[in-house]
C-alpha cells in the first residue's frame, strides 16, 4: 500500500498523507493536528459530560491524528479514555518511521506505541489511554450496541467513498452510541446530513475547521 501514500507536513507542522488512490489527503494541509482538535476535541470531548473511561469509535484510524489529539486532552484532563478504532487499510511501519518529531512529548510516545500495538488486542498505552485497533471494512463491523460516547467517522469524502456515508451504516452507529452520545465528522454534505437524520440522529451544522464552512455534529 505504501506505494499509494505520500507523506506531506502542513501548515502547522504535523504530518498527513495523500492517498494518490484516492486522490485525496487524510486532513486538511492547513493543519492536520489542527483541524482534529478542532473536531474531534472541541467540537467532541471537551463537550461530553459522561464519567470515565470515555469510549470512543473511530472510523478511519490513518495516521493516528485523532488519537494524538484525544491523548492529549484525557493527559492534560486527567480523563480516561477507551478507544475502539477501525482500519482496513493499516499505514505502513515504513512511513510512519518517516515522520520525525513534530511535537516532542509524551504524546509521541503513545502516539508511536499506538502504530506499533498489535491488532485485534486490547493495549494500555497509558493511565489515560487504552487502544483496542481493528483490521476491518467499515460496511463489515457492527459495533456492540450501547457502549460508546462518541464517534470520530473521518473516511475519505462521500465523492470517493459514498457507500461509506449510507444511513445504514450510520444506524448501525447510532445503536452502538449511548443516550445522548454523538458522532462527529469533517463533512457538511446536504446527502451526509439526510443520511444522519434517517438514521435517527438530530444533525447540527457547526463552524469547520481552518476555514472550512462547515462540519456535522450528530446526536443520539
Amino acid at each position: 500500500m505504501s506505494e499509494h501514500l505520500e507523506l506531506q507536513i502542513t501548515e502547522d507542522g504535523s504530518p498527513t498523507l495523500y492517498s494518490t488512490e484516492f486522490h485525496e489527503c487524510y486532513h486538511s494541509t492547513r493543519g492536520a493536528l489542527s483541524e482534529s482538535r478542532h473536531i474531534c476535541v472541541d467540537n467532541g470531548l471537551a463537550t461530553l459530560s459522561c464519567e470515565p473511561p470515555i469510549c470512543v469509535l473511530e472510523y478511519g484510524f490513518g495516521l493516528g491524528m485523532n488519537l494524538w489529539v484525544a491523548a492529549q486532552w484525557a493527559m492534560q484532563n486527567a480523563r480516561a479514555v477507551d478507544y475502539t478504532t477501525l482500519e482496513l487499510y493499516p499505514v505502513p511501519s515504513e512511513i510512519v518511521s518517516l515522520v520525525s518529531c513534530f511535537e516532542s512529548s509524551e504524546v509521541e510516545k503513545i502516539w508511536r506505541e499506538a502504530h506499533k500495538a498489535p491488532w485485534e488486542i486490547k493495549c494500555t498505552l497509558s493511565h489515560q489511554i487504552a487502544l483496542t485497533k481493528l483490521c476491518i471494512d467499515f460496511m463489515q463491523y457492527t459495533p456492540p450496541v450501547n457502549t460508546f460516547h462518541i464517534v470520530f467517522f473521518d473516511a475519505f469524502s462521500p465523492l470517493r467513498v459514498p457507500e461509506q456515508w449510507d444511513s445504514s451504516l450510520f444506524a448501525r452507529i447510532f445503536d452502538a452510541l449511548l443516550p445522548g452520545g454523538r458522532l462527529v465528522t469533517y463533512s457538511a454534505s446536504g446527502n451526509v446530513k439526510q443520511a444522519l437524520r434517517k438514521a435517527g440522529f438530530q444533525v447540527q451544522r457547526r463552524p469547520g475547521a481552518l476555514g472550512k464552512h462547515h462540519m456535522l455534529v450528530a446526536e443520539k
